[in-house]
């Protein structure tokens, strides 16, 4: 039977997997996101896996963060607009465990199951806490907003104590500091965190180097200790009892946002080293509407051979590698974009969720000792089976001065008289990185009879650090003339492309990449930008990360660099553009505002230029992956739509 093409709708029916987490007994637990067609929204259940039988957790759908006690009693967050623990003892019994006045953001048991240490925001002011609404909004502060969070509102993230025996509760920091990546370390006397200087400067005015830095609190006296040296900005953080070392995903920000991650180890000397010489990116990095968050786990810390396992993001794939003393080694197998990840108690089993160029988000195994892998779950099977999808052909190319660049050409449907039309598509960042895996957008297109083509300029992370780095302060240079030579590249290689009927596409980075694309060249014939900077001089003052990264990114400052920042600005260039442009914004954009569109869409109705604004209420910077579903399939549709009409 012939399979049917995908359609935008189809994600409805899809699944997002992630919290991963593993019992004594082997039982896995883990989140599943998925959408409630009646709602528009989304759903999330606990789900486990026991001896290969999937079981759901009953739930009110707004279930997340499950975690095993000491005795084995499954928890987990429950709540819709305020997040309490809850627990489902041996019997299959609901109850709730602790609530608190403010929701409750992460949890972990102590190691003896005495205690819970919790977080959650509060405010310094009780009054503010209690009627937020009923005070005006004051800021001081340099950032005073930030993209997925919102407008800064005097609360910070800090850090409880929760006693099982009487249900009290100690609230162990205060202060202008958010408390991250809390665990407890093994004598259950103390607990580490992440955060970013306890005095001085508040977390919201730091213009230099965004530190954060590694703490721990004794829970009898809250005695704070500092650990790190304030050279890394620290992401993620494992304790090895063994070596009484910390091993950490830290940077030095010695280039800015463009700073590749790399694994170090914290003794007690207070100086970080690094763990590995090899020039690589660990953790994930990689960009893909398939996938709800940017989230990646931390490392692991094998329990019987104490090798570290991390991720590692690398020419457009994201694996699991083990580090052991000698090179980094991959030991996943297959074309994967893994994004969570733990292990069993006894060393056995690596479990993971990840994508793969055929399939939507699913959980694996990995036995280490026979290196076989098993899928756990088969959430999508059955769409795949029934549904034709476009597997992208990887090449390389060489660049206009020398470089050996990564791209992927992705076939259509059919190929009709020999020729098809193209849609060049462009990733975000920059310092992010394409994947070959299933891609919503992608497959739309390719189900449409377009082929798509998608490249790793430089900018991209998963090549080396030089390349990362080597557009900052160059915008509109490097990165463009990359993406034009893979460009020309797939026009040479692939004798299927219609020369003529060319399209270009992109989010974020590449939606501001696009706007420049088209001011600099009339080749394509139409052009979709999603979630861009259209303005370098009024973004500067108006995005969440202004300063930072049009300093970073272009290099200057509005004052002192306004003609080169204009210059670099798209719109600028406005009377150039001859293609048809669509522009897609979310109006809760702090990261790029909505504003960067609607100065782009006037301009380009100022010179009679043809071009459309759709702006989606109440979304931000994640509308693509993570928005409102009808918005994510109307997006979807109004892609093709522009491209069916102009290209």
């Amino acid at each position: 039977m012939a399979k049917r093409y995908f359609t935008p709708e189809d994600l409805l029916d899809h699944h997002w997997l992630s919290g991963l987490t593993v019992h004594s007994d082997s039982t896995i637990a883990y989140v599943d996101r998925s959408i409630n067609k009646e709602t528009n929204s989304y759903y999330t259940t606990i789900k486990t896996i026991s001896n290969s039988i999937i079981e759901t957790i009953p739930g009110d759908g707004f279930d997340s963060f499950p975690s095993w006690s000491p005795d084995g009693t499954l928890t987990f967050l429950r709540g819709k607009e305020k997040k309490a623990i809850w627990m489902q003892d041996a019997q299959g019994n609901m109850a709730q465990l602790l609530d608190y006045p403010a929701s409750i953001l992460s949890y972990q048991w102590s190691p003896d199951g005495s205690h819970l240490l919790f977080t959650a925001a509060i405010h310094a002011d009780p009054a503010k806490q209690v009627n937020p609404n009923n005070f005006g909004h004051v800021y001081e502060q340099v950032y005073f907003k930030q993209e997925g969070t919102g407008f800064y509102s005097g609360t910070y993230t800090h850090l409880f104590l929760f006693r099982v025996a009487d249900n009290s509760i100690a609230q162990l920091t205060d202060g202008a500091f958010h408390v991250k990546n809390a665990q407890w370390l093994p004598d259950g006397k103390q607990i580490a965190f992440t955060a970013g200087s306890l005095s001085g400067k508040d977390a919201y005015n730091r213009r230099d180097k965004q530190i954060q830095d590694l703490y721990t609190i004794a829970i009898q006296d809250c005695a704070i200790t500092k650990k790190s040296d304030s050279s890394l900005s620290i992401q993620k953080f494992t304790y090895n009892a063994d070596e009484q070392t910390f091993m950490l995903i830290a940077n030095n920000q010695a280039f800015g946002s463009g700073t590749s991650e790399r694994l170090y180890r914290l003794g007690t000397s207070g100086t970080p080293e690094l763990f590995h010489t090899e020039d690589m990116h660990i953790g994930s990095a990689s960009l893909n509407d398939a996938k709800f968050s940017d989230a990646y786990t931390a490392p692991i810390v094998h329990p019987v051979s104490k090798a570290i396992y991390a991720l590692v993001t690398k020419h457009g794939q994201v694996h699991i590698h083990r580090f052991a003393g000698d090179a980094p080694i991959q030991v996943t197998p297959g074309e994967k974009d893994i994004y969570d990840a733990t292990i069993s108690a006894d060393g056995r089993y690596l479990i993971y969720a990840a994508l793969t160029p055929t399939s939507l988000s699913e959980i694996y195994q990995l036995d280490l000792e026979t290196m076989t892998e098993e899928q756990l779950t088969n959430c999508h099977t059955a769409f795949h089976e029934a549904t034709w999808q476009s597997i992208p052909e990887e090449f390389w190319f060489t660049s206009f001065d020398g470089t050996k660049l990564q791209g992927w050409m992705m076939p259509p449907a059919e190929i009709t008289l020999g020729k098809v039309p193209l849609i060049l598509q462009i990733h975000g960042g920059p310092h992010s990185a394409y994947t070959n895996m299933y891609s919503y957008e992608f497959q739309a297109l390719t189900a449409q009879g377009y082929a798509v083509l998608f490249l790793n300029p430089r900018g991209s992370v998963g090549y080396n650090q030089a390349l990362t780095q080597a557009c900052r302060g160059d915008f509109g240079n490097g990165d463009y003339r990359d993406i034009m030579s893979g460009l020309t590249y797939a026009q040479n290689t692939y004798p299927f492309v219609d020369q003529s009927r060319i399209g270009v596409a992109g989010g974020s980075y590449g939606g501001l990449m696009t706007n420049w694309i088209i001011g600099q060249t009339n080749k394509f014939k139409a052009a979709v930008s999603q979630r861009c900077i259209s303005n370098w001089v009024s973004f500067y003052n108006t995005s969440d990360i202004g300063i930072a990264y049009t300093e970073g990114i272009v290099g200057g400052n509005i004052w002192e660099n306004s003609d080169r920042l204009w210059e670099r600005s798209p719109i600028a260039h406005v009377q150039d553009i001859e293609t048809p442009l669509l522009l897609i914004h979310g109006e809760a954009d702090l990261r790029c505002p909505v504003s960067q569109a609607d100065e782009l869409y006037t301009a380009l109705k100022r010179w009679d230029k043809t071009t459309k604004l759709i702006r989606y209420p109440a979304s931000n910077h994640t509308l693509l992956k993570s928005g409102k579903p009808s918005y994510r399939v109307d997006l979807l549709e109004q892609v093709t739509s522009w491209m069916n009409q102009y290209v």
